[in-house]
């Protein structure tokens, strides 16, 4: 099976060898793998969304037409997923940096009014003073 075509294995695959499939994950899964990590920056998330993406290409077959190859309908599966993990991880930072500015009450530097370098750093010690201990070590 390994010398057939992506149509063949394809057609295979469609026709209920799911076990097929495999050869498909074999043969794209390195440089998926290398597109996602660059992407991401971490090689944890890009195993994790490598294999949401085998998912996503293997659940929707039945859409691909086959008027591009594979390959190409899978790699924009993969930077698209790719996208979509980087927009959750800065909503997910927006939102734990509006967390962290409800729980600590910060103020904004004008509500402060500070001119000399003796008010900074007592608004500094403040802050430092509010956070949890194992964050105030810090």
């Amino acid at each position: 099976m390994k010398g057939l075509s992506d149509r063949e294995i394809l057609e295979s695959v469609k026709k209920g060898n799911h076990s097929d499939y495999a050869i498909l994950i074999d043969r794209y899964k390195n440089k998926a793998f290398s597109m996602l990590t660059r992407m991401l920056k971490n090689k944890m998330e890009a195993e994790e969304v490598l294999q949401d993406c085998f998912l996503k290409a293997f659940k929707g077959l039945n859409n691909f037409k086959g008027e591009a190859k594979f390959s190409t309908w899978f790699y924009k599966i993969v930077y698209n997923s790719a996208l979509s993990r980087l927009s959750l991880q800065k909503r997910k930072t927006e939102s734990e940096m509006t967390s962290i500015d409800e729980h600590f009450d910060l103020k904004s530097d004008y509500d402060y009014n500070i001119s000399e370098q003796n008010d900074l750093s007592l608004y500094i010690n403040e802050m430092v003073n509010k956070l949890p201990p194992n964050y105030a070590s810090v």
